[in-house]
């Protein structure tokens, strides 16, 4: 019930090569750990639990303005000493003396002052103190840590779950989040083929797919913004692209709807800087009977001082025209 067959416990608060350690340097094709509970229910195959409310997030890197032999790593901007406490697991980085780069502890700090140990806990020594170009970072905390730096091709994360219907084969809870992220991805800057998120399916057939091979639910949502895309270098590229449908007959590509009688402006487009380019282009080259725009609405006893389209400029010289339509 409550026993172990394993059960390993210390009081250091700084074991840099961890409390358990399983070292299998030769594996190539085993596994250097399995775990079987064949018959698992309600219960859990690995449980990671941690009540710390002290986990940091990733602190980016500060400068410094020197660094003593005995690991005394002095602030490049007054007061950043405080991004750092003791016992924090910290990276040195960027000197030019390449042996002092590395992870260290936190002694302690003081005014601009940050002291370094060893990971080991035993005093620093030996240290190039000419180097002017070192910075400090640290990862931050994390529960789980999963570090494959030298893989370049493979899974580094691989959840099979073949027969899964109702559930969820990866599930992350995150109710008291404000200014953070539940996912995040960051990376990509070599991309060429590849993505940063690839999602595929074959579903096919009547009634299969319904609610969207992707979804997004926030319906108390009221005045923020469901989804951001932010391009701000794009030149010759695009945003949002659909253009892979050879079959569509009933169907849509784009589908926008809203029942609110106090909608204003349900889609907006806002493009005030273009001068000679074209805010909206329609390609409908091969159209025949169909119509390029269909404007549908209003009837003989609802629409009033309203229009279906309505043009409105304050040029006094619109020498071509407020409205051109070309048919030679």
């Amino acid at each position: 019930t409550s026993g172990a067959l394993l059960k390993l416990q210390t009081s250091s608060t700084t074991p840099s090569a961890g409390v358990m350690q399983v070292i299998a340097n030769s594996v190539t094709s085993g596994n250097v750990m399995q775990v079987q509970s064949n018959t698992l229910t309600t219960g859990t195959g690995l449980l990671l639990s941690s009540t710390s409310s002290a986990l940091k997030n990733a602190q980016t890197a500060i400068s410094s303005s020197s660094i003593s032999s005995s690991g005394v790593f002095t602030v490049g901007v007054n007061g950043e000493e405080s991004l750092f406490a003791a016992r924090d697991y910290v990276t040195m980085s960027g000197c030019s003396t390449n042996s002092n780069n590395g992870d260290y502890l936190v002694s302690s700090t003081s005014t601009n002052i940050v002291n370094l140990m060893n990971t080991d806990g035993t005093s620093v020594s030996g240290l190039t103190n000419t180097d002017t170009d070192c910075t400090l970072s640290h990862a931050g905390g994390r529960v789980l840590n999963v570090v494959a730096d030298s893989a370049t091709g493979g899974n580094i994360v691989d959840v099979s779950s073949a027969g899964l219907q109702s559930g969820s084969a990866l599930k992350v809870s995150t109710n008291a989040l404000t200014t953070g992220k539940a996912i995040e991805i960051d990376g990509g800057a070599g991309l060429t083929t590849g993505a940063l998120l690839s999602i595929t399916s074959s579903v096919t057939g009547n009634s299969k797919a319904s609610a969207g091979i992707v979804q997004l639910t926030a319906t108390s949502l009221d005045e923020g913004k469901a989804i951001v895309v932010d391009v701000a270098g794009l030149t010759s590229g695009t945003g949002l692209e659909m253009t892979s449908n050879t079959a569509l007959t009933t169907g849509h590509l784009l589908h926008l709807k809203t029942t609110s009688n106090q909608a204003t402006k349900p889609v907006l487009i806002t493009a005030d800087a273009v001068t000679s380019g074209t805010i909206v282009h329609v390609d409908a080259a091969g159209l025949t009977t169909g119509n390029g725009l269909l404007l549908e609405g209003g009837t003989s006893t609802t629409m009033t001082s309203g229009a279906l389209l309505k043009l409105q400029t304050s040029s006094t010289t619109p020498s071509a025209g407020v409205m051109q339509v070309i048919a030679n």
